[in-house]
């Protein structure tokens, strides 16, 4: 847990460090306290209904607002054919490392984690360093949390959780080996500038893994156009049935 705190630490910016620093550092019980974190800019907040921002004088808080429950293991319930489970095969294949070789360790960025389902199954993997889960709404964060702790996973297993916005990340550049990101690029303002941030705080040799639904404003061709102009190559976006897998990849020094 403390690896994974300090790793957090040094991740965001330092307009955040004070928020990361409450509810990341390592207490004197040696324990990470696991707040979830709001590292979301002040004066305005991102209305997912209309797909538009809205001017704030106030930022809302969690219902819920308190440290990680350390909690017994239970045993991970998959339920057979679950579409999210699928995703996840897709997106660690994606990651890599290839069947037999090493873990590839680094930092997984689960952007708009909704319940974080994805970052709870990517952490119990104890393929990566850490794993944060964030979104822009608390609700989903703390549903997922309540979820998390009752498996027995959190900051001990690399896992760390926080509300941000997508269109402004609070990570610096090239802090991230690996973005998942979920059924979220048709929710966002700007596709376009989505995809400059999440290429942005990719390091070299990144890989952005997305699933999306397509529509009028989220053809194939522009995804594949935004991904390319935000600096990401390797760019793949295809439409097998119903939802969109895009796939990319940071330019490597």
């Amino acid at each position: 847990a403390a690896v994974a705190a300090v790793a957090g630490l040094e991740l965001v910016k330092e307009e955040f460090r004070e928020e990361a620093e409450r509810c990341w550092s390592v207490g004197e019980d040696g324990l990470v306290p696991g707040w979830l974190a709001d590292m979301t800019p002040a004066g305005r907040e991102y209305n997912t209904m209309v797909l538009m921002y809205e001017d704030a004088f106030s930022k809302p808080r969690p219902m819920d607002d308190r440290p990680w429950k350390r909690l017994p293991a239970a045993i991970v319930q998959v339920i057979p054919g679950d579409k999210r489970e699928e995703d996840l095969a897709l997106a660690t294949a994606f990651f890599g490392p290839a069947e037999g070789q090493p873990r590839p360790g680094g930092v997984v960025l689960d952007l708009g984690c909704g319940w974080a389902y994805i970052a709870k199954r990517l952490a119990q993997t104890g393929n990566y360093d850490l794993v944060l889960a964030s979104d822009v709404a608390w609700s989903p964060l703390e549903i997922g949390r309540a979820d998390i702790e009752n498996e027995g996973v959190g900051p001990e297993q690399g896992l760390l959780m926080l509300r941000a916005d997508v269109q402004e990340l609070p990570f610096k550049s090239e802090t991230a080996d690996y973005v998942y990101w979920g059924m979220c690029l048709h929710k966002v303002a700007d596709p376009a500038a989505a995809l400059r941030e999440v290429s942005r705080v990719l390091r070299p040799g990144g890989k952005l893994y997305a699933t999306l639904i397509p529509g009028m404003r989220l053809k194939q061709e522009a995804v594949e156009v935004w991904a390319k102009e935000a600096g990401l190559v390797e760019v793949s976006a295809v439409i097998p049935s119903t939802f969109m897998y895009l796939r990319a990849s940071k330019p490597a020094r």
